[in-house]
């Protein structure tokens, strides 16, 4: 998957310094990225980016390089690069700069939203000892925001639920997914998802793997779980364009080492899902 293509690790020294001539700069909007015009994606160093910039802030390391967010303090314009959709970077190249770029937004709305206390309204301050913002007047403080969800694959038999997201992108499949409510576990967000999304009813949930997001600033944990009930769907049109059992051998989709929701649904076309389950456990409540 995307992020394992890269390592990303947090260096305390490199957080204590500024960035040297080569450091990689992320001079972001909203909605975009600065990056060198070509086909790869390419940030630029220190040196080209510092006459943009009035403050940087430190992000992580990757490969012995250090990124930084660079804070622009005037129009974003720089000979040979260009901003790019974040939608447009994640089919870029190489893999370990999609994930790179896509951290690196994340963290830069997260500041960008973070630049006054939500408790008194003064301006935040940076920590330079870990990754947070804190308020000097009240004392608040707050780590990155990030959204846990869920990704799941419905199995009935030899069939995968697959869906089509309302507004998704065109012709890609995708599976039933939420965001985690206040005091709900991960199960409970499956079961309440599944049934709200399609209208069945599931068990044997069993988890399979996690994948950090940033596109949507999320943590996905990724379940398969078993039809419990009838198999008729009914699709929650506000959420789904499309909701339908499809059998394994007419699952047509390319492995593409991205995402959390490919991978799940590639891996049940390859093995189906007797392998991929396993009965709920038992209770160890009175």
């Amino acid at each position: 998957m995307l992020h394992e293509t890269g390592t990303l690790a947090y260096d305390k020294i490199a957080a204590e310094q500024m960035p040297d001539e080569n450091s990689a700069i992320f001079v972001c909007t909203r909605h975009e990225v600065l990056l060198k015009d070509g086909d790869n994606l390419e940030l630029p160093t220190h040196s080209l980016a510092a006459p943009l910039c009035d403050s940087f802030e430190y992000v992580f390391t990757m490969d012995g390089r250090a990124f930084y967010l660079g804070f622009p303090s005037a129009a974003i314009r720089l000979d040979g690069y260009g901003l790019r959709p974040l939608r447009d970077v994640r089919s870029g190249t190489p893999k370990n700069m999609v994930y790179a770029c896509a951290t690196g937004h994340h963290l830069y709305r997260w500041y960008r939203s973070r630049t006054f206390c939500g408790v008194c309204g003064q301006r935040t301050q940076r920590s330079k000892q870990e990754r947070l913002v804190l308020c000097p007047s009240c004392g608040h403080f707050e780590y990155p925001t990030i959204m846990p969800a869920v990704i799941v694959g419905v199995i009935n038999g030899d069939e995968l639920l697959l869906t089509r997201i309302r507004g998704g992108m065109p012709g890609r499949p995708a599976l039933v997914a939420g965001y985690v409510e206040i005091g709900e576990t991960l199960e409970d967000t499956v079961r309440r998802e599944v049934h709200e999304e399609t209208g069945l009813l599931v068990t044997d949930v069993t988890y399979y793997k996690s994948q950090p997001w940033a596109f949507s600033g999320t943590l996905l944990a990724g379940f398969f779980v078993r039809l419990a009930g009838p198999p008729l769907i009914c699709p929650n049109d506000d959420e789904l364009e499309d909701a339908t059992w499809v059998n394994r051998k007419d699952i047509a989709i390319t492995f593409d080492g991205i995402s959390l929701t490919n991978e799940m649904i590639c891996l049940f076309a390859r093995e189906g899902g007797s392998g991929l389950l396993r009965p709920e456990a038992a209770s160890l409540a009175p």
